[in-house]
């Protein structure tokens, strides 16, 4: 499994309005695009510098990542650039899961 990540970092005074279009507009589109099976809405924790957020898209391939990137990203990117330009900065990352435990599965393996 491939996790998409995107974090940006918001100005406090634009938070309201960028929130509201990520939820109504953003995290749709990228999810119609048929390349992710889910995705994770995060907030950093103690962030002084305006309010931090990461959406982390699940990718079952690497094909559908890179169609997304070709066919899709470009206009969702250039979407939030002139909505929110200096209000808002962003970076990405593409990560591969090496391993995932649950709790229960944890304890489970734990020697009593």
């Amino acid at each position: 499994m491939l996790i998409y990540n995107v974090t940006c970092n918001v100005e406090k005074d634009a938070h309201e309005k960028w929130m509201a279009w990520i939820k109504q507009t953003y995290l749709r589109s990228v999810m119609a695009t048929g390349c992710f099976s889910g995705y994770r809405l995060l907030k950093l924790l103690g962030d002084d510098e305006g309010v931090t957020y990461a959406f982390q898209f699940n990718c079952p391939h690497i094909d559908k990542f890179l169609h997304f990137q070709a066919q899709h990203k470009p206009a969702l990117m250039h979407d939030l650039a002139e909505r929110f330009n200096q209000q808002a900065f962003y970076f990405e990352t593409l990560l591969e899961e090496v391993e995932q435990s649950q709790a229960e599965l944890v304890s489970s393996l734990s020697p009593n």
